[in-house]
């Protein structure tokens, strides 16, 4: 019904709705504004966050009722039925509601689980838009992912949420660009601080083996993803169990950094001084391949609206 409901709505009307969806979980608007929508009697818009409280899991076979069950605060689990699940037809939706009135507050643990083999979700990039709350757990299970990093973050769809959680369980993250492999062993082995009981453990490909091997398996992986004041994100811990990373892509060529060893061994460790890249989705490719300070590369990228600067910048 929900379904059917999403398909007959105008774009306009659509977009319309799913503001209000967003307006009414934020506790900006009331529950008329839904009834309202999409013209003639109101009932149309009723399933847009739904009424059952006791169903809390839900399955969905289309972005439509992703969405609908995603601004629904009853639902706790969502199981994606369909492959190529996509957030980016409500991208603009979502960015307008942040305009006006801030991250969408999420007040509920949820978690988004693959209900049929090859269940995808591609994250369109999509930025800022959701803020965890403290104490609450978004869990991915089970699913293909894509487009998922933004604003230099792992998961960017998270504004800054301390107190919160990730938890990416059975997945396949296809990441559009990786660090070099000697980054990603020092980095993931040795300088992330452990979150969570016991050490890091996962299979990395070894230093310089970036044309024939493209594949980490991270069997329990956990670190506290670093807020960062200039994009809005981080705060929160991030682990994954029994989840792949494959790597769509590197910087090109890719860059080293004569000081890692040095830069992890200071006390206190300083990472994220070396092997810096920037992916810029708009063109598909990474940028400041061959800029060795992380500093200087957002500099100079920033400065020049992404084109990457020479290493003088550095």
């Amino acid at each position: 019904m929900a379904d059917t409901v999403v398909r007959q709505l105008s774009a306009a009307a659509r977009t319309a709705v799913l503001a209000a969806a967003l307006l009414l979980l934020l506790g900006l608007a009331p529950a008329p504004l839904l009834q309202r929508g999409g013209g003639g009697g109101g009932s149309p818009c009723r399933w847009a966050l739904g009424v059952s409280a006791e169903q809390t899991d839900r399955q969905v076979n289309s972005d439509g009722s992703l969405f609908a069950a995603l601004t629904n605060p009853a639902i706790r689990s969502i199981g994606v039925a369909h492959s190529g699940a996509s957030l980016a037809p409500y991208a603009q939706a979502l960015y307008n509601a942040v305009a006006s009135h801030g991250p969408l507050q999420l007040n509920r643990s949820l978690t988004l689980y693959g209900a049929t083999a090859g269940a995808s979700l591609d994250f369109a990039y999509v930025a800022g838009v959701v803020r965890l709350a403290p104490a609450t757990t978004l869990t991915l299970k089970g699913l293909q992912l894509y487009r998922a990093q933004a604003l230099r973050a792992p998961l960017g769809l998270l504004a800054t949420s301390p107190g919160a959680s990730v938890v990416i369980q059975d997945c396949t993250n296809n990441q559009q660009v990786c660090w070099p492999h000697e980054a990603a062993q020092a980095y993931f082995l040795r300088v992330f601080a452990r979150p969570f009981p016991g050490s890091q453990q996962a299979a990395l490909c070894a230093p310089g083996s970036e044309a024939t091997c493209r594949t980490y398996t991270f069997t329990d992986i956990g670190f506290f993803v670093n807020p960062s004041p200039e994009f809005g994100t981080g705060g929160y811990t991030l682990r994954y169990l029994n989840t792949l990373i494959a790597c769509q892509a590197y910087p090109d060529p890719v860059p080293t950094c004569p000081s890692l060893a040095a830069d992890i061994t200071q006390p206190p460790p300083a990472p994220y001084t070396c092997l810096a890249s920037v992916y810029d989705p708009a063109s598909q490719r990474a940028l400041c391949p061959t800029c060795a300070c992380i500093n200087g590369c957002r500099r100079g990228c920033d400065a020049a609206g992404l084109s990457g600067p020479t290493t003088a910048a550095c």
